[in-house]
């Protein structure tokens, strides 16, 4: 039996482009309390807040050799 591929699947969407909600709400249990993650009607998720003032902590940074030559010998984090 042959099978024209182009006849079967062309024209016709291969993905569905919709997140699960269960999907959704599994990945927003590993973020910190205040926020979730959402699906758009792309298909993307985006971190949004819960309608709560969120706090981001904890960053570091190592410059890299080039990045450093950029700013100087004694960057403040305001400068990067």
């Amino acid at each position: 039996m042959f099978v024209d591929f182009n006849r079967v699947f062309s024209g016709k969407p291969q993905t569905e482009l919709k997140i699960p909600d269960a999907m959704v709400e599994h990945l927003s249990s590993n973020l910190p309390q205040g926020v979730k993650y959402r699906a758009d009607e792309n298909g993307n998720c985006e971190i949004v807040a819960n309608g709560e003032a969120v706090t981001i902590g904890g960053l570091y940074f190592a410059p890299s050799e080039e990045q450093k030559k950029i700013l100087g010998r004694k960057f403040t984090i305001e400068d990067v």
